[in-house]
């Protein structure tokens, strides 16, 4: 009986909150009638990416595009997103009931920005600054932050090579790990790069290391810098 109660007790909190939700009105720009967050969630489940060139996915993409800057708030708080530990609780326990479904989640919605990000591409440029404030900040988790940046591209590479040589080890390791999963579209950061090799942190020039062989640009410069790091006898110690 103890237990039918608490099970009641939770579904009226959550038809309560969930009510409200629904029918509070909401700023969220649409485009054809559809929420930002509905065009995403379509788009999420045809696809873990834009990049498909399936025509339901693309239409989604121009959907998102129609929509422009207008997203940017939105995916902001969403890439960022927290809700209260009992809130959390609350939700997962919903689902598991089966009363809510993935779209809910946390980690849902982390995901859905950086699929609008990718969507926007360097439209999302008004964002940059907003995107390395998140980066910068040690306490926020840089996975999905960093796939925003790479969405970004060429217009995000000036802002990451001045984080290079960030005097804290976090900024600096974070940017070179952006830049590494940029490919091409970083080869402006290869000078950059380049003088890190000559870092006295070890880490530091593993970083450098790595980032210039996945953006995989100008070998003609770099096969002889590369043959002489071959003498750098320390490798193990920064």
């Amino acid at each position: 009986m103890r237990r039918k109660l608490k099970v009641g007790l939770v579904l009226a909190v959550v038809a309560v909150a969930f009510g409200a939700f629904w029918f509070w009105p909401s700023q969220e720009p649409a485009y054809e009638g559809k929420r930002l967050s509905q065009w995403l969630n379509e788009g999420m489940r045809l696809a873990p990416d834009p990049y498909s060139t399936n025509q339901s996915v693309r239409r989604v993409v121009e959907a998102v595009q129609a929509i422009g800057t207008n997203a940017i708030p939105f995916l902001l708080q969403d890439i960022k997103w927290e809700d209260p530990h009992w809130w959390d609780g609350l939700k997962e326990g919903a689902h598991e009931w089966k009363l809510l479904d993935d779209t809910h989640r946390r980690s849902w919605r982390m995901e859905r920005a950086v699929w609008g990000f990718e969507a926007l591409g360097t439209n999302a440029a008004p964002a940059l600054d907003r995107m390395l404030a998140l980066l910068d900040d040690d306490g926020t988790p840089s996975g999905n932050v960093t796939a925003a940046l790479i969405a970004l591209g060429h217009v995000a590479v000036p802002d990451l090579v001045k984080r290079l040589r960030a005097t804290n080890w976090v900024t600096s390791d974070r940017a070179a790990f952006t830049l590494k999963h940029m490919g091409p579209a970083a080869e402006t950061a290869i000078p950059s790069l380049v003088a890190m090799l000559d870092d006295t942190n070890t880490l530091a020039r593993q970083n450098a290391v790595m980032s210039l062989t996945d953006i995989s640009r100008q070998p003609e410069r770099l096969v002889s810098v590369f043959r002489s790091l071959l003498g750098d006898s320390n490798h193990d110690s920064p």
